[in-house]
């Protein structure tokens, strides 16, 4: 059941890399040249779950990088492997998700709008992006006197990666 999560994660990182901050990282080449197996340990760790995390905690590194000229950002690069895994759990519920989520037509949460294209293995909706978000709040500011906006780009490193496995447990 996991299998095609875990695929459509794996074709993702094969298309597009796991990060637009940190250099590619050469493990992920095994992705693309053995990727039966790779699917196959993910189908082992899924079916192993607190024995293979017990074994192989998730590593992660982190690092400043550059927001802009005079701006930084903490970011946060999770070991390949389990970079693939994660990805694949939140793709096996993101049709709930999505579900449970305002409608995109509604225009008032411009986040990653889940929508899985297998021809170019990208999981969102390229048309819900950071610039759609700030051009309907420029849109929205024409008509009313105060347009309330908020960007929780930051929100990934407030988790606690501890909570999180404790959750999937």
């Amino acid at each position: 059941m996991m299998k095609e999560f875990f695929e459509r994660a794996l074709d993702n990182v094969i298309r597009h890399g796991d990060t637009d901050i940190f250099p590619y990282p050469f493990e992920t080449l095994l992705f693309f040249d053995k990727r039966k197996e790779v699917l196959d340990l993910l189908l082992d760790i899924h079916a192993n779950f607190k024995e293979r995390l017990a074994a192989y905690p998730p590593a992660h590194q982190g690092a400043l990088a550059p927001l802009s000229y005079t701006g930084f950002r903490w970011a946060t690069q999770l070991d390949p492997i389990w970079n693939v895994y994660f990805p694949g759990l939140v793709i096996a519920a993101a049709p709930a998700i999505e579900n449970a989520r305002i409608p995109a037509a509604d225009q008032m949460v411009f986040s990653y709008r889940y929508n899985w294209n297998s021809t170019t293995a990208d999981l969102f909706d390229p048309a819900y992006h950071w610039r759609t978000f700030m051009e309907c709040s420029l849109r929205k500011s024409e008509n009313y006197a105060y347009v309330v906006i908020a960007d929780i780009s930051e929100f990934y490193l407030r988790l606690s990666h501890h909570r999180l496995e404790n959750a999937l447990k």
